[in-house]
């Protein structure tokens, strides 16, 4: 197998990631999506192979039915022939943590929790599973700062007893009991604990000393006491002195986490508040509007403001609709798409058309309107009011069915199968009623008395029943039998809504403490926090394909992160009082928003499917003249300069051909021609900019070629060139007349008259002239102009969809070019894309040391710092993203401002002046390198006030 090999005329292999014992691993193209998957092939050697496709077809098997964010999605599993059998993954994008190198304590707890978070996942199921191989290699630490459990070829059910005695592991990482055949999930627990070792030490147990089989560690770097002791309990020999269960070791790694000041305050505020709770409740209300007072209560409020650098903000308000007189509590769209209901506090439903956007009809309730749902049917509406649940007959405007809820009614849901309708209520319920005949089925007991219910939601399947409320938890039942099968506790305040999944893998919650918080809905175990605002999180919604989750609050922000490392790809202002519901269309791409002014939005999102191109006619390099040397020499020159991608070696090469035909014959014009290209290409810095003096000389030269040859079309044309890199944009006209009276579909014809519209804003003739050059055939560096001009025009038309397959198609006609790779990396680090950008930046570094590369991934490596501090609020790996990006780039003004907001955080925690002068150090160096920075200048100015409160 080699790079670039069709698989099953599907996947093209892009290159290897690398080969274990039993199969290789290769990063490939899916054709049919256009994403890049992770391709793995079995190994067939000899007499054992039946023992390798059964491991393999097992692999296969297992991983189709696991569904957890931390493991890379099965894709398929297919055979090629009679001795190939491959299977496709998601592609896990980061490196392995074999690769990352030596990790402080603090960070190899965190690994230990999220690894164990996903053993704790497998175990659990039912029946559990097995997977026997966890090592350094094994786990990737993804860009996002999270880590993936990869390679399941050793997998084993429990259930599975025909492979009791096979010995699997790797040597220093599998457990001592699984070279006898007998793994259990403690085996687990200690790949675990020796791949902790590895990090911390350098190397696995098995080659640090011990006594009675028993690891010695040793003594440098220095751990806590507390965590050593946990370390060793999970390196034990015996299966029986480690922890029970991945649940179990968690817990009491949780337990032995270091105090902080945080939980020291909190013991000694439990002693005191006994006698004085209101006095308490006083001063933090007092406080709170003091915000230099309130940055200390409230660390997050210490927090600058978040870092913006979307260039390309790809979610667009399509339309606003002034819709109710009230705050718009409750938005669905109906299952075509044809229709979206909104319900208000001004007493009223209304069902409106998404093609005309006019009211099609209103239905009414006494009270408050506060939910909405249709059937699946798309006939029916449902609709929760004071203290009744109404379905309506949407097509005759007649009321089918009441039911009473006892309270004020906040949330309503029904069944996929549409036989069970469920409301949640103000005085801590959620009731159930069965369907068509509105016959009661029982209560769900959420708080009742202590709180009320803000939302409830089935899960897709309608195994599961979700409420939520003041309370701050969810809580999880089993709607046909009213049974409790779980609590996800976390959030600090009330919950507001809940959105599930469309596979039903996954919930989400949002909360009056600023964040949405993402449980797997099997184990219910967290997956990840997000720090979703500066304010409350009112509203939250899953997009049907689960590539999306949307965040509404009352900052008047709409905030949409993408799946699966959740990174903030969208956060853009709502221009309303607030997001109180939010709901995609079945399409995915359509996201409706309810405000508190009383009108909705409709927001359209970005498709990420390629843009339809026609495709570029590549012709071949033209054949070397027969004719005189000066003009063998000058096209031989000329060939080089197209392919020179970036390396200025080749620059020199072409310029020795160049002056020979030159010393052949000094007026030679083609050769002229291509030292103007050579004199340009050296003297390029970035956009249309160059040295000083670069354009001048080669006007010069070019000069001098038309003199000696006035009909040379390569002559014509460059001078048009130069003039719109002049801005002398009526001579640059009056030189293509010239060059299209030579010949008028010549392609740098099409692509200069294309500049010269795109000057002109008239993105339609210059789209026309590129894609002429496209479809009549160019060589290859007319073709690479033709795109880089496609690129300026829908960047003018919004077209960023366009932009990206433009750009996808650069790297893939110029897989060695720097520029191509750089500026894809810039265009995503624009997109708030900074995992891929990072790859494509990283590429562009190893094929030119260039300084321009080096900033995109800088800018990469910020994207994912402000990724991890603002939403995620890891201070220290956010700390590590900006370092990073330092010493990619010292004048990234951006970088300096993140570090300074990570001193700010962590001096805020733990009230040190120290972390805070440092703060304003950095917050000083980035006005330095950009005096203007909007960012640094404000975080300045509250810099006084901040440190005036912790050291007060």
């Amino acid at each position: 197998m080699e790079p670039g090999q069709v698989i099953a005329d599907r996947y093209q292999l892009v290159r290897r990631l690398g080969s274990g014992a039993n199969a290789t691993a290769w990063v490939a193209e899916d054709r049919q999506s256009n994403t890049l998957v992770a391709l793995k092939r079995l190994d067939l050697r000899g007499a054992d192979d039946w023992k390798r496709v059964d491991l393999f077809e097992r692999e296969a098997r297992v991983l189709a039915q696991l569904s957890h964010p931390r493991i890379p999605r099965y894709l398929g599993y297919f055979t090629v022939g009679h001795d190939g059998f491959f299977l496709v993954q998601q592609l896990g994008v980061g490196r392995t943590c074999a690769a990352i190198g030596r990790v402080d304590e603090r960070e190899a707890r965190r690994i230990a929790r999220e690894v164990l978070e996903i053993l704790a996942y497998l175990h659990e199921l039912k029946p559990p599973v097995l997977h026997r191989d966890v090592k350094p290699s094994n786990l990737i630490h993804g860009e996002d700062g999270h880590v993936l459990l990869v390679d399941f070829g050793a997998v084993r059910e429990l259930t599975d007893d025909r492979t009791g005695s096979t010995v699997i592991g790797t040597v220093g990482y599998a457990a001592p009991e699984q070279y006898r055949g007998a793994a259990t999930p403690r085996s687990d627990l200690f790949g675990v604990g020796a791949t902790l070792v590895f990090l911390l030490y350098g190397c696995s147990p098995a080659e640090l000393p011990q006594n009675r089989l028993r690891v010695r560690l040793p003594s440098t770097p220095r751990l806590s006491p507390s965590f050593r002791a946990w370390l060793l309990r999970m390196v034990e020999p015996a299966p029986e002195d480690r922890f029970a269960s991945a649940r179990e070791a968690v817990a009491e790694l949780d337990r032995v986490q270091r105090p902080t000041r945080a939980i020291v305050l909190g013991a000694t505020l439990a002693v005191l508040c006994v006698g004085g709770l209101v006095l308490v409740a006083r001063t933090r209300a007092t406080d709170a509007n003091d915000p230099r007072r309130a940055a200390v209560l409230e660390p997050r409020a210490a927090l600058p403001a978040r870092l913006e650098v979307f260039r390309y903000p790809e979610i667009r308000t399509v339309r606003s609709v002034p819709a109710h007189t009230s705050a718009i509590f409750g938005i669905r769209p109906s299952p075509d798409g044809k229709l979206v209901a909104t319900a208000s506090w001004d007493g009223t439903a209304t069902v409106w058309s998404t093609e005309s956007w006019a009211a099609l009809a209103t239905f009414g309730h006494k009270g408050k309107t506060s939910s909405v749902s249709f059937l699946d049917d798309g006939k029916t509406l449902v609709t929760g009011g004071d203290t009744k649940v109404r379905l309506w007959d949407v097509a005759t405007r007649t009321e089918k069915l009441e039911l009473d809820a006892a309270a004020q009614v906040t949330g309503v849901d029904v069944s996929r199968d549409g036989k069970m309708l469920v409301a949640s209520s103000f005085d801590g319920n959620a009731r159930a009623w069965s369907l068509p005949d509105g016959k009661p089925l029982r209560t769900f007991a959420h708080s009742p008395g202590k709180g009320r219910v803000f939302d409830t939601s089935f899960t897709p399947d309608g195994a599961l029943l979700a409420t939520c409320g003041d309370d701050a938890t969810v809580k999880m039942w089993n709607p046909s039998s009213g049974a409790l099968r779980g609590t996800l506790a976390g959030h600090e305040k009330g919950v507001t809504q809940l959105a599930f999944s469309a596979d039903g893998t996954l919930i989400a919650s949002s909360s009056d403490d600023a964040s949405v918080r993402v449980h797997a809905v099997n184990g219910f175990q967290p997956i990840v926090t997000l720090r979703a605002a500066s304010d409350e999180v009112w509203s939250v919604a899953f997009s049907p394909d689960g590539r999306f989750l949307a965040a509404g609050s009352r900052d008047a922000r709409l905030r949409v992160y993408a799946r699966p490392s959740f990174w903030q790809r969208f956060n853009v202002p709502d221009e309303s009082n607030g997001t109180l519901r939010l709901a995609f269309a079945h399409d995915g791409r359509t996201l409706y928003s309810g405000h508190g002014d009383g009108t909705f939005r409709v927001w359209s999102l970005p498709t990420d499917k390629p843009y339809p191109l026609p495709e570029a006619k590549m012709l071949p390099d033209p054949q070397l003249p027969d004719g005189p040397e000066e003009l063998v020499l000058a096209r031989r020159a000329e060939r080089m300069i197209e392919h020179w991608e970036g390396k200025h070696t080749a620059l020199d090469a072409a310029e020795v051909l160049v002056r020979d035909a030159l010393a052949r014959s000094p007026k030679h014009a083609l050769s002229l021609v291509m030292l103007a290209r050579i004199t340009l290409r050296r003297g390029y810095l970035s956009g249309k900019n160059y040295r000083p003096g670069v354009l001048d000389r080669a006007t010069k030269l070019v000069d001098d070629a038309i003199a000696s040859d006035p009909k040379l079309i390569e002559a014509r044309t460059q001078r048009a060139f130069i003039l719109l890199r002049l801005e002398e944009d009526e001579r640059a006209r009056a030189a293509l007349v010239d060059a299209a009276a030579i010949a008028p579909d010549h392609p740098r014809v099409h692509g200069l008259y294309a500049e010269l519209a795109v000057r002109e804003k008239a993105w339609s003739e210059a789209e026309r002239r590129l894609k002429l050059v496209l479809e009549g055939g160019a060589v290859s560096d007319e073709i690479k102009a033709a795109y880089d001009g496609l690129l300026e025009v829908y960047e003018g038309m919004g077209e960023y969809d366009a932009m990206d397959e433009v750009h996808r198609r650069i790297v893939a006609a110029s897989p060695k070019s720097a520029w191509a790779h750089g500026n894809y990396a810039r265009f995503l680090n624009g997109r708030g894309q900074y995992g891929k950008a990072i790859e494509l930046a990283k590429r562009a570094v190893d094929i030119s040391d260039y300084g321009m590369v080096h900033a995109y991934l800088a800018s990469s490596y910020v994207q994912a710092g402000v990724h991890s501090l603002w939403d995620l609020d890891h201070v220290d790996r956010a700390r590590e993203w900006f370092e990073a990006a330092l010493r990619e780039d010292p004048r990234s003004a951006n970088a300096r401002y993140g570090l300074a907001a990570t001193y700010r955080a962590d001096g805020v925690r733990k009230r040190d002046s120290k972390l805070l002068a440092a703060s304003k150090s950095e917050l000083e160096a980035a006005l330095k390198l950009d005096k203007d920075h909007p960012w640094a200048k404000r975080a300045l100015a509250e810099h006084a006030g901040i440190a005036a409160s912790v050291g007060g």
